[in-house]
This record gives structure tokens, sequence and C-alpha cells, in this order.
């Protein structure tokens, strides 16, 4: 086992919650420079994704998808809902990667089909909130998926 895997995910804890307790007390600004501290170790734990889902059992894709959230949901209270719109769209961005990676297991890409879907409609709940339209790229791949079940 590497432990330097559960290492990244100890700082990430430590990071997110951090951005948590700040964001409580209203201080985006400052929660918003701990999100993105544990996007980067969430970024650097999926470079070894197999190895650390699979062996230590660190939920590689969740943090990502949970540093995103909390980047997006602050630059939302921040009033930025471009940044935000970025934000929410990035593990989306990610998912679909992993889901054509053929040298990743099997498995792991099953993984990562199943977050799509709950990424896609916070994405979806987001575009009805700000009235937005979706962006052209989803909204091709969706059709692109739905073919594929057909």
């Amino acid at each position: 086992m590497k432990p330097e895997l559960l290492q990244k995910e100890a700082a990430w804890k430590q990071q997110t919650e951090e951005g948590n307790r700040l964001y409580h007390l209203n201080r985006y600004r400052e929660s918003i420079s701990y999100y993105y501290n544990a996007l980067e170790i969430a970024e650097e734990l999926l470079t070894d994704i197999d190895y650390a889902y699979l062996k230590t059992g660190v939920p590689v894709i969740d943090i990502y998808i949970i540093s995103c959230n909390n980047i997006a949901g602050t630059y939302w209270d921040l009033q930025e809902p471009d940044s935000s719109e970025a934000y929410y769209l990035k593990p989306i961005q990610m998912i679909e990667a992993l889901t054509q990676d053929m040298q990743l297991s099997r498995c792991l890409r099953v993984k990562a089909s199943h977050h799509l879907i709950r990424v896609t409609v916070s994405y979806l709940d987001f575009c009805k909130k700000t009235r937005r339209t979706v962006h052209a790229g989803l909204a091709a791949g969706w059709q692109h998926h739905l073919k594929e079940k057909n």
C-alpha cells in the first residue's frame, strides 16, 4: 500500500474542513483558497486513480467531485456564476474522460459512469437556477450516450 495516498487523503480532508469552517462563517474568499488546495490534492490523487481507489479505498472520484462542488457553490455565493459554472462542468469532463480511458480497470470505469448522472443533474440544476443554456458540449455528449444505449 502507498502510505502517501492516505496522507494525501488526510490533507484533502483537512483543507476541505478548514474551507467549510470559513464558508460557514461567510468568509467565502478565504474558504475558496482552502477549496482550491483540496482540489489540487484531488487532482494529484487522480494521477494514480486505479491504485488509490482499488488498493487503498480512497474515494478519489468523490473527493474530486466534492472539491469542485465546494468551489462552484462558493463562487455562486460570491455572485460569480461564470466561475461557478466552470466548476460544475469540471467533474463532468473528468468523469467522461475516465469512462473512456481503456487503461483503467473496468470496475473503475463503471464506478465513474455511475457518478456521471449525479454531477450532470447538479449542473442542470445550476442551469435552471441561473436560467443558463446548457453547455453545448454537454448536450452533444448526452445525445451520444443516448444513441449508444439504443
